[in-house]
């Protein structure tokens, strides 16, 4: 059994009430990642409480991911999960934004569990927040 902590740092030229606002929604959640495709099918807004509900098409499979939003502050919000496909069994992910020199740095700190050896999947991690990080870049080059 796998488990670990994954951590990545993105940076973002933009404003962090900006890049807050952009993450108050799971829907720009949807938007950002390519690889698994998500679909939101429950309330997307980033409130404490809230359940979010996510379809994730792998080729032509398709997942079912449920979270639950269980802190949000001025700085952060965690998701952690309640249902999570295969090969995971636990999944914590803090949203850490703050202002530095101009920018927002954001930091994703995933803490999980998986059936299989966490070094199968912290390449797949690693791709996957990579993919987002230039989505959220060129979406806010692009603002």
């Amino acid at each position: 059994m796998g488990k670990g902590i994954f951590s990545y740092k993105t940076i973002i030229h933009a404003q962090k009430d900006e890049v807050w606002r952009f993450f108050s929604t799971a829907e720009n959640l949807a938007k950002i990642t390519s690889f698994p495709k998500v679909r939101i099918t429950s309330d997307p807004e980033t409130k404490k409480g809230n359940h979010i509900v996510m379809e994730l098409q792998f080729f032509l499979f398709t997942f079912h991911w449920t979270a639950i939003i269980t802190a949000v502050t001025d700085d952060y919000f965690i998701d952690e999960a309640i249902k999570v496909p295969f090969p995971l069994i636990a999944w914590k992910h803090k949203h850490h934004l703050h202002a530095e020199n101009g920018v927002t740095v954001m930091t994703d700190t995933v803490e999980y569990e998986s059936i299989i050896p966490s070094s199968l999947l912290k390449p797949f991690f690693y791709g996957m927040f990579q993919s987002r990080k230039k989505a959220i870049q060129h979406y806010f080059k692009n603002q």
